[in-house]
């Protein structure tokens, strides 16, 4: 089964990869607007017309003049972009994609030298990045030239690779990167406050806070308090009964965006403390899982990889305004479950409930590349639903079967 699956995975992944190679990129027709550039306009409302757009307008030359309803990033994020206008246009998206498919590898590459045998490690990498682009949120997100990959993807890979070298100083750093991505903050933060039961990684969550102010410090001492306070208020479209603005709501694949298709904004405003409480209910299970977990003597591999799994399903739950192509958040939960030494039935268990998750996602997402839009994610989120209970029951029994009892002393 693994050898059917991985060749038909990597089989589909050397054709995507092909594909996009094979673009005619100086034909502009083909060549959307892409998010790496149209993300760093603000949302078309005349309080975002000042700092912002000045910023991105004077680092990139060729930022399009139409306004997009598009998730804004934070401002910084224009200086990571700025490089990309020395350029052609029609270049740059493309320049961008391989820059993203670099991030997947090494975001592989980060995961498999914490499971694997030295021999094995550029193998499986190159391997598993191809079976990867299989998983159809990857692919969007290259078309979108989206950034999900290298602020999202990218960083909280290292930031599980770190602690699994019992670096957490340097593991909260990275995962502060998130920040970016706001979507992905969530699990990274998530991974920090559960390793406060682990004397070896407390410093993690420390980490991760000073690192998260240090990165607002420098918002408002470089590039001014009226950007500081335009970095914030970008933040608002998170809510996702702010996203009305010419995104399609079908796109928004969260619990609260599902639920916002199905009734109207009047009900939803009422509805929305009950469904943000039912998504931190969810989240809280997760949480309290992995803390049990951790208190009792299992490989910290297990451990790790668990809570890593499990701070990633909760997130489309939680988060607001998360997207199709967010979904390739899944992809180092996959990597962890492929990679990891689980026992025979956990490593099985796992392994399906991944592979059933990716076809579930694909399925949702195939439509989008054919210009269409599945209108039902409220389906998608109650399946996700099924399959997160059962990585909480397959924690649970890892957690009873795998734990090694405290020896006491018997009375002589």
């Amino acid at each position: 089964m693994d050898r059917s699956f991985n060749a038909a995975a990597i089989t589909f992944g050397v054709i995507a990869f092909i594909i996009i190679l094979w673009t005619d990129f100086k034909r502009t027709e083909f060549v959307p607007v892409t998010n790496f550039l149209a993300s760093l306009y603000p949302t078309s409302r005349p309080v975002h017309e000042q700092p912002f757009v000045k910023l991105a307008r004077k680092l990139i030359i060729d930022l399009p003049q139409l306004p997009t309803p598009e998730y804004s990033y934070v401002p910084p994020i224009s200086c990571v972009f700025g490089p990309m206008q020395a350029a052609h246009p029609s270049w740059s998206p493309f320049l961008w994609q391989l820059l993203s498919m670099l991030a997947l590898t090494v975001s592989v590459y980060a995961i498999v030298i914490t499971h694997e045998e030295k021999e094995e490690w550029n193998t499986r990498s190159i391997t598993l990045s191809f079976v990867s682009l299989a998983f159809l949120p990857v692919l969007m997100s290259f078309e979108l030239g989206g950034v999900d990959i290298a602020l999202g993807v990218l960083p909280l890979s290292f930031g599980y690779y770190f602690l699994t070298k019992k670096k957490p100083i340097k593991a909260g750093f990275t995962l502060a990167l998130t920040l970016f991505k706001s979507q992905f903050l969530l699990p990274a933060l998530f991974l920090a406050s559960t390793m406060i039961v682990d004397k070896k990684r407390q410093k993690g969550l420390i980490s991760m806070a000073v690192a998260l102010i240090l990165m607002l410090l420098f918002d408002a001492m470089f590039f001014g308090s009226a950007l500081g306070k335009e970095m914030l208020r970008t933040y608002e479209i998170l809510d996702s009964s702010a996203v009305s603005r010419g995104i399609a709501p079908q796109m928004n694949a969260s619990f609260p965006g599902s639920i916002m298709l199905l009734v109207s904004q009047t009900q939803f405003a009422v509805l929305k403390p009950a469904v943000l409480a039912s998504g931190l209910f969810w989240a809280s299970l997760a949480f309290i899982s992995t803390l049990r977990l951790w208190q009792h003597r299992i490989s910290e591999e297990k451990k790790l990889g668990l809570t890593f799994i499990l701070g990633i399903y909760i997130t489309p739950f939680v988060v607001p305004n998360f997207f199709l192509h967010n979904y390739c958040i899944y992809v180092p939960a996959g990597i962890v479950a492929l990679t990891g030494k689980w026992s025979h039935e956990g490593y099985w268990e796992l392994k399906s409930v991944m592979r059933i998750t990716w076809l579930m996602v694909n399925i949702f997402v195939a439509p989008f590349f054919f210009a269409r839009l599945i209108t039902v994610p409220i389906v998608l989120i109650f399946f996700l639903l099924l399959f997160y209970r059962r990585l909480l029951i397959i924690t649970e029994a890892i957690r009873q079967k795998e734990s090694i009892p405290d020896v006491s002393l018997v009375d002589r």
